[in-house]
């Protein structure tokens, strides 16, 4: 299979290269710094093809698409990133994969971020309005990201997680339908990575927003 990931330069990003090499794919990285990428994903240069760009330029995000057979995003806004990363960015993804014919869509996002049939518990909520408070714009942004993708036609799965950490992988990952569902509260990036890369390649949890966690 041939992937597009997305974000493929951050602490997710680089996890899901290397988790997509392992399982055989080859893989096309659209990266702002193409040079920094295998130094950072340590990838097999005959298995990845760099595509310079951002995510806002609707141009590059063509060509980071051109011929492939599925797109994950693990891309997330950074400090010095515009208030509309995420939603620019899904508009985009979103009418070059329509143009190509790209059907298949990952996108991975907070746990902050509801949908239809969420049932929050104290501890959810507690968590979600203290986003508001310290990351209002970001979760504003995510949310308007994550609507675009669920109207888009597409056969999207978008992935819900918690706080991500830098750890070593736990072993093992819980999948629920819905926040509140029984989820924990952190995962390990390596963990995630191989579930993101996993979805792509199948129709599992199609037009839904699992949350999965340690």
């Amino acid at each position: 299979m041939r992937l597009t990931v997305l974000g493929a330069t951050g602490r997710t990003g680089r996890y899901v290269v290397a988790a997509a090499l392992a399982a055989g794919h080859e893989v096309t990285v659209l990266a702002r710094t193409p040079t920094a990428v295998p130094q950072t994903l340590g990838a097999d240069a005959d298995r990845v093809t760099l595509v310079p760009g951002d995510l806002q330029d609707e141009a590059a995000v063509a060509r980071a698409l051109a011929g492939a057979d599925a797109v994950v995003s693990a891309a997330g806004p950074g400090r010095a990133s515009p208030p509309d990363l995420m939603v620019s960015a899904a508009r985009a993804v979103v009418a070059q994969s329509r143009a190509q014919g790209v059907q298949r869509l990952v996108w991975l996002t907070g746990a902050g971020v509801r949908r239809p049939g969420d049932r929050p518990g104290p501890a959810d909520r507690l968590i979600v309005g203290v986003m508001r408070l310290l990351q209002g714009a970001v979760l504003r942004d995510s949310i308007a990201a994550v609507d675009v993708v669920a109207a888009s036609g597409l056969d999207w799965t978008v992935v819900r997680a918690p706080r991500l950490t830098d750890g070593p992988p736990a072993g093992g990952t819980r999948v629920v339908g819905q926040v509140g569902g029984g989820h924990g509260t952190q995962l390990p990036r390596q963990d995630l990575a191989p579930f993101l890369v996993g979805l792509a390649a199948t129709r599992e949890w199609l037009h839904q927003a699992p949350v999965i966690s340690s």
